[in-house]
């Protein structure tokens, strides 16, 4: 191979090099998805307790929602999910008064508790003091509701 192919081979080998090695960033988040087995019970929680508001799609199977600042949930309707429901895999949302928000839990007779299972109670969360509390959706896919401070 020649000086001129063997420079050239070089330069393209940096230059692929440097294609794949440029840094990216995350511009926003965008949505979280789960199954879940009666799509409008869960749908419908959402709507009338979280007020979220329901994207139109073309897909009777789907139920996607704008819960605000371009952040999305998209159901998917499953009757055969069978997902373990722990806590520590949650959804959070950030509330700006959450006594206000624990109220409004009780009058719809909604129950919530902290972490360590306190019922009807909010814990502060150690590393930052946000307030927090956790529910469930009808299906038992724990939400987490917190006021930071």
């Amino acid at each position: 191979m020649n000086l001129t192919c063997r420079l050239a081979l070089i330069l393209f080998i940096f230059q692929i090099n440097n294609l794949y090695s440029q840094e990216f960033t995350i511009s926003k988040t965008d949505h979280i998805a789960y199954e879940v087995k009666d799509l409008n019970k869960v749908g419908d929680f959402f709507i009338n307790i979280f007020k979220f508001k329901e994207i139109e799609i073309d897909n009777p199977s789907l139920r996607w929602f704008d819960i605000g600042d371009g952040f999305e949930i998209h159901l998917g309707e499953n009757k055969e999910t069978n997902n373990d429901k722990i806590k520590a895999n949650h959804l959070a949302v950030t509330v700006n008064n959450l006594e206000n928000f624990m109220e409004y839990l009780k009058d719809n007779d909604i129950y919530f508790e902290s972490w360590g299972g306190k019922q009807l109670q909010y814990n502060i969360r150690p590393h930052d003091n946000a307030l927090q509390i956790y529910l469930t959706d009808p299906e038992g896919n724990w939400i987490e509701v917190n006021q930071r401070q």
